[in-house]
């Protein structure tokens, strides 16, 4: 996501950072490098969008736990945990539960990822600072989407 220089071809009509991407990014310098790689990739008037967790509410909360979530699969359960450790006032260590039903019976496995918590106002002068106008923040109750989007399009 920080240098989309090896991607062939563009310009493209839109480039798309999904699903709380930009939470694998340590820094601010490192949205501010992402958005400047999408940029070439984009024509007058393109669109950068990006999608985040509201990441505002969870520094404010700082939740520990997130799900269950409950998922059938070829008639077997799928169950779906996190536990978050937070490291500090922006970062957390995500430990993600998958426990499975098979046919030998459960088993479970455990993933582990460093997020960092990606505020709008980051995002929003990560766009500025490569040139994105018309910013503009849209709601999951106004989208339909799980998560909040900032969308910008290519001033140049």
């Amino acid at each position: 996501m920080r240098d989309l220089s090896a991607v062939p071809g563009g310009p493209f009509d839109a480039v798309l950072i999904a699903d709380n991407a930009p939470a694998h990014l340590p820094a601010e310098d490192d949205l501010r490098q992402a958005t400047a790689s999408a940029a070439p990739k984009l024509p007058p008037g393109g669109i950068l969008l990006a999608t985040v967790r509201d990441c505002d509410r969870l520094v404010r909360e700082r939740p520990t736990f997130h799900g269950p979530a409950f998922y059938e699969d070829a008639c077997r359960w799928r169950i779906v945990h996190q536990v978050w450790d937070w490291n500090g006032e922006r970062s957390y260590t995500m430990h993600l539960y998958i426990t499975r039903e098979t046919a030998a019976g459960w088993e479970c496995h455990h993933f582990t990822s460093a997020f960092h918590t990606v505020s709008r106002a980051m995002l929003t002068r990560a766009f500025g600072a490569n040139g994105f106008s018309g910013l503009r923040w849209l709601e999951p109750a106004e989208t339909g989407y799980h998560q909040p989007i900032i969308l910008g399009h290519a001033a140049w």
